[in-house]
């Protein structure tokens, strides 16, 4: 399916998601600035939310299901990222992190891998770890209030739920609406 997207250089730009500027300054409040962050960004795609961070000190670990934009992320970015190219739910770490980043990926899975993928990244996710995800509320993922409450146990630093006007884009040439989800939390 990105396959296609990703075609196009740089489909969603080179400027990281808001959410993850905004992550990263709530990370940085917690870390003494001696300490490498080791990030793992699921679902990448062509390093956008990667770069960013990585300019800020962090390793990246970027986990991409699309051909094309593993091959972006090799060429642009060979020594800044570990890249591993598989789909998010076959994803399998036994690293811990302090920061994990998801921003518009999640809402592709099906709703009892979502939730698993929940799961998962409060198990990879170092004590006092950020957790940072962006993604549709819809009929086939999770429903509104279902990310906070999937969090629940950690420290909510930040949650909103937003309908969004999308100007349209491939796949979807003409505008139209999604709800959104955001949250930053803290473990």
């Amino acid at each position: 399916m990105f396959d296609k997207l990703y075609r196009k250089e740089e489909i969603f730009g080179t400027t990281p998601s808001p959410i993850v500027v905004v992550a990263m300054k709530e990370l940085k409040k917690k870390w003494n600035g001696n300490k490498i962050l080791n990030v793992l960004d699921l679902g990448a795609g062509q390093g956008r939310n990667a770069a960013f961070l990585a300019k800020n000190g962090c390793m990246i670990t970027c986990v991409d299901s699309s051909e094309i934009a593993i091959k972006y992320l090799r060429e642009n970015f060979p020594d800044d990222c570990k890249i591993i190219h598989c789909k998010i739910e076959d994803f399998e770490d036994k690293s811990t992190y302090d920061m994990i980043v998801s921003t518009a990926t999640l809402h592709f899975l099906k709703r009892e891998q979502i939730f698993l993928t929940f799961n998962r990244i409060k198990d990879m996710l170092k004590a006092g770890g950020i957790v940072c995800i962006t993604m549709f509320i819809d009929d086939r993922g999770i429903k509104t209030g279902e990310l906070k409450n999937a969090f629940c146990d950690f420290d909510i630093l930040l949650y909103e739920e937003e309908i969004i006007t999308d100007p349209g884009h491939p796949g979807a040439p003409e505008p139209h609406k999604h709800q959104v989800a955001r949250l930053i939390a803290q473990k």
